[in-house]
C-alpha cells in the first residue's frame, strides 16, 4: 500500500481535469484491500478441498490469477512512478493495463463470491 500512497500523494495536488490517474489509484487502493481480504480467505479455505485425486475446485487457480494480476499492477505502478514526468510516458497504455487488471480481479472475485467459480 505504501507504493499506492506514494503515487496518490503527488497526484492529489494537481487539477482534477489534468489527472486521470488520481481516481484510478484511489480505486486501485480500495480494490487491493478487497483482493487481500479475499485472497487470505481463499488461502485458508483452499487446503480443505485440496485432495490429490480430485479434479480441483478452482480456488488455487483463482489465487494464481490474483497473484499474476497483482504482479501486473505492481509493474504498472512502478512504471507510472518512474516515468510519469517524462515526455514520452505512455499514460494511456499504463492506465488501460491497470484498468484491465482491475476488471479481471473484480470480475473473478465477484464470480467466486457468488459461487460460480
Amino acid at each position: 500500500m505504501a507504493t499506492n500512497d506514494a503515487l496518490i500523494q503527488p497526484l492529489s495536488s494537481r487539477t482534477r481535469r489534468s489527472n486521470k490517474f488520481l481516481y484510478l489509484w484511489v480505486e486501485v487502493r480500495a480494490s487491493l484491500l478487497r483482493v487481500e481480504e479475499t485472497a487470505l480467505t481463499l488461502a485458508t479455505v483452499a487446503p480443505r478441498y485440496d485432495v490429490a485425486d480430485s479434479a480441483g475446485n478452482g480456488m488455487w487457480s483463482l489465487l494464481e490469477l490474483l497473484h499474476s494480476c497483482l504482479a501486473g499492477v505492481r509493474a504498472a505502478a512502478a512504471e507510472c512512478q518512474a516515468d510519469r514526468e517524462k515526455l514520452l510516458f505512455k499514460a494511456d497504455d499504463v492506465y488501460q493495463r491497470l484498468w484491465d487488471y482491475g476488471v479481471v480481479m473484480t470480475d473473478r472475485l465477484d464470480r467466486w463470491a457468488l459461487g460460480q467459480g
